[in-house]
């Protein structure tokens, strides 16, 4: 089978196949036949909730076809149910769509035109489309909260890190509205490592407060949450206030501050954008970072309320 791929260029898609041996597919299918409706995009995202991680043995992880308009009960889903089912495929990183688009099929398969209709109003999203760009399956934000309660439930709240985006997807299986805040701390980002965060199904502007995201997702529906990292990373203009501490790295990682000024806190961040670790100095004007990445971000705050950005190679 290898050979023959590799001769012919053929992409290799398994089933619902066991895990092992990956290395003779592309893709492999993450849950059985998926449809349209919000139980089958729960059903889906199950899969994800537990096994975001296997897109590191695949190339793609993948969601099954995305129908929006069926036969039977499926052809009566929801704009929102399709949103739904359509950022399931994204945040999981394989988009096959499946719908009967032909006008002048005599099948009487689906519904042609209510399909169309919903590809224009769905699938033209950009940045959705860019998002699904990536292949990248998504993980879930808490690990170990599925919406029901129980096993068999999936994870409302997924996340991805990229150089320049965080994304924060938020599937709402109920039947009622979901809505909350979500601590930044949870998402692997602060606040001034961000300049916007836009909610890319309606195109909203979100403000954040309180060191928390709030959403607000319509009864079985999906918004997605896109922090813009570009604008602010450390390389930046932006905090730098005074060209105070040196800093300079040293052997196995480890990164030397002195600092003329008493130093309140140093935050290290990874280059893009994340979170790598939180120190409290407490009037100290000397410290030692150790392993920190490469490249790294140092954000410092003096006691008199200065605040510096580095970028350390």
């Amino acid at each position: 089978m290898i050979k023959q791929a590799d001769k012919y260029g053929l992409f290799i898609a398994f089933s619902i196949s066991p895990l092992f041996p990956y290395q003779y597919a592309n893709s492999r299918r993450i849950a059985c036949d998926s449809w349209g409706n919000i139980g089958w995009s729960e059903y889906s995202m199950n899969a994800i909730t537990a096994g975001w991680w296997t897109d590191g043995l695949y190339q793609y992880n993948d969601p099954d076809h995305l129908v929006m308009i069926g036969n039977g009960d499926q052809k009566t889903c929801s704009l929102g149910e399709n949103r739904a089912r359509y950022t399931n495929g994204a945040v999981t990183g394989m988009m096959l769509m499946a719908d009967n688009f032909s006008l002048n099929d005599k099948s009487g398969c689906g519904d042609a035109k209510l399909s169309r209709q919903r590809a224009y109003q769905i699938m033209l999203n950009k940045d959705i489309n860019e998002m699904a760009d990536m292949g990248k399956s998504f993980r879930p934000v808490y690990g170990y909260k599925e919406y029901n309660g129980y096993a068999d439930g999936a994870e409302s709240f997924v996340m991805y890190h990229s150089e320049r985006y965080l994304y924060v997807a938020i599937i709402n299986y109920r039947g009622s509205e979901l809505k909350g805040k979500l601590p930044l701390e949870l998402l692997d980002i602060q606040t001034g490592a961000f300049s916007e965060v836009k909610e890319l199904w309606s195109g909203t502007i979100i403000n954040i407060e309180n060191e928390a995201l709030p959403y607000q997702v319509a009864a079985k529906d999906a918004c997605v949450y896109r922090f813009d990292k570009q604008k602010v990373s450390a390389i930046v203009k932006e905090e730098k206030q005074a060209d105070i501490a040196v800093l300079s790295r040293i052997e196995d990682g480890n990164i030397c501050i002195q600092s003329t000024l008493p130093i309140k806190s140093i935050d290290v961040l990874s280059a893009t954008g994340a979170l790598n670790a939180s120190h409290k100095l407490d009037g100290q004007n000397s410290f030692c970072i150790t392993q920190a990445p490469k490249p790294c971000i140092a954000r410092i705050i003096y006691e008199n309320g200065v605040r510096e950005t580095h970028k350390i190679p």
